[in-house]
């Protein structure tokens, strides 16, 4: 009978690569992700929450995303893509018999980047059909004529800071008294929408987490001998004793 050849397959060891923010937040370390070949994290996206970036509790509520758009090294390289207001958050914003009007915008900006804007209308109280509609005439006017003149990157800061919500509230407050004024999305528009389910983020605090509890583990072991090793030391014991 001739010999069957096995075929080994060879396993290759996954890495971690370092994934930077962009300048915008000063290239703090976002994370960790484990891959055994970086080029094709390449436009990967990756989800942080915004207040550890900020370090401000009231942007607890959002997320923005970053895209993933050179390697270097061990380092990913990222640019923003979007700014989106948690679902939850929504839900609590509108309260029982307050009316939330939305609306969707494109728009483009002074360095030619196309964006997706949502902003959030809460008035104190019901409004018509034409009110509604003064409120998405006015938004998508002054949303379109300030992303003209401004560069993403000076949106990205005005989203960040307030300054763009304050200043289109003030806008639409001629129209009628607005309680609340959010932007619940704001993204890059692109034809195909960037994988993130793929590409699992291991940040610092986890990695510490889980070193502790591999030393835990270990202290245990050493705390708690087999059972066999305790009867021979007690036989050792016994032998080393002086007899009566």
């Amino acid at each position: 009978m001739p010999e069957e050849k096995v075929t080994k397959t060879k396993v290759k060891k996954k890495k971690w690569v370092q994934i930077l923010s962009p300048a915008l937040f000063r290239n703090e370390l976002i994370g960790e992700i484990p891959v055994t070949e970086p080029k094709f994290l390449i436009k990967r996206a990756v989800s942080v929450n915004l207040m550890g970036l900020t370090r401000d509790m009231k942007k607890q509520n959002t997320s923005i995303k970053f895209i993933i758009t050179n390697i270097k090294g061990d380092k990913a390289i990222t640019e923003f893509y979007g700014y989106y207001l948690n679902a939850t958050s929504i839900k609590r914003l509108v309260r029982r018999g307050k009316e939330k009007i939305g609306l969707t915008i494109i728009c483009k900006t002074s360095d030619n980047k196309k964006i997706r804007i949502m902003p959030l209308i809460i008035p104190y109280s019901k409004v018509k059909g034409s009110v509604a509609t003064a409120f998405k005439k006015n938004a998508a006017d002054y949303l379109t004529s300030y992303t003209a003149k401004t560069t993403f990157e000076n949106i990205i800061k005005d989203l960040i800071s307030n300054k763009l919500q304050r200043e289109l509230k003030a806008v639409l407050k001629k129209v009628y008294p607005i309680r609340i004024l959010e932007i619940a999305k704001l993204h890059i528009e692109s034809e195909k929408k960037p994988v993130e389910k793929e590409v699992e983020v291991k940040t610092e605090e986890v990695k510490e987490e889980q070193e502790e509890k591999a030393e835990e583990k270990e202290e245990v072991k050493e705390e708690e001998k087999p059972k066999g090793e305790e009867i021979e030391e007690k036989k050792e014991e016994a032998k080393q004793e002086p007899k009566k």
